[in-house]
């Protein structure tokens, strides 16, 4: 570790009495006086600064001044790593906080949504300063932001999390039935995160759903406004979203 000897030698007839040594404890290390000397031992940013050593006698006193510099100190500098991360549900992640340049080391912190992150279970802030996940959750989505800070200075870096929820279609009837020119409507009920788009197929292909026949609910459910006995046989009901897609089939028939 640094450490530095600042030494005052005075000359005269009658010669300087220095105390014992004298040693003095800190967090980083020692402070020693012993006859005019100074001795730092683990050199600390509070540790630069002016000196001034002053000798004395019978007829008068000088003063030597030294001034105590460090150099090599680098405040932290964070990788840059996506700004955004998209996630599926109950699938893990991590998020790293690599640093570049930094001395001394800094103590790195994490934040989610600005409270700071502590382990659990699922939760696990690694040796090399990253966040793992190891099972994400809706509520695990935000904003999350490394902290690193040593003497020097400090910096931070954010990712956007998205957990996004695949697509489910819920259960029901599959198979129905109605009168030529009695209106029906076909349920397509889903949910996911984001919420998804909802498309309509017959055949191999996908049903204007904005034209006179079909129309699509805001439910998902499909409107056939005028049936006719070319609507009879089977409608493929697909649900997608940036996580997945999910289809359900339905059988019509038209008397």
């Amino acid at each position: 570790m640094p450490k530095v000897t600042l030494n005052h030698k005075s000359a005269g007839e009658e010669r300087m009495e220095y105390p014992f040594p004298t040693v003095t404890s800190r967090t980083h290390g020692t402070i020693t006086l012993s006859r005019g000397g100074l001795h730092i031992t683990n050199l600390w940013v509070d540790d630069e600064a002016a000196y001034i050593c002053e000798a004395q006698n019978h007829f008068g006193k000088i003063q030597t001044h030294a001034r105590i510099t460090l150099t090599g100190l680098v405040s932290p500098v964070i990788a840059m790593s996506p700004a955004v991360l998209s996630v599926i549900k109950d699938q893990q992640v991590t998020l790293p906080c690599v640093l570049l340049t930094v001395n001394p080391l800094p103590e790195r912190q994490w934040l989610h949504n600005y409270g700071l992150v502590t382990s659990d279970q699922y939760v696990t802030v690694r040796r090399d300063g990253s966040l793992h996940i190891d099972r994400v959750r809706l509520d695990d989505a935000g904003d999350y932001t490394c902290l690193a800070e040593n003497v020097v200075g400090a910096t931070n870096h954010t990712t956007t999390v998205n957990v996004y929820v695949i697509p489910t279609i819920q259960h029901g009837p599959q198979v129905f039935s109605t009168i030529e020119g009695t209106p029906i409507s076909l349920p397509c009920r889903a949910s996911g995160e984001p919420i998804p788009d909802i498309t309509w197929a017959k055949g191999g292909e996908l049903l204007n759903l904005g034209g006179p026949a079909f129309f699509l609910d805001s439910d998902g459910s499909l409107r056939i406004v005028s049936p006719s006995g070319n609507e009879t046989g089977e409608f493929i009901c697909t649900a997608t979203n940036a996580a997945g897609y999910a289809s359900r089939k339905v059988q019509l028939t038209v008397y």
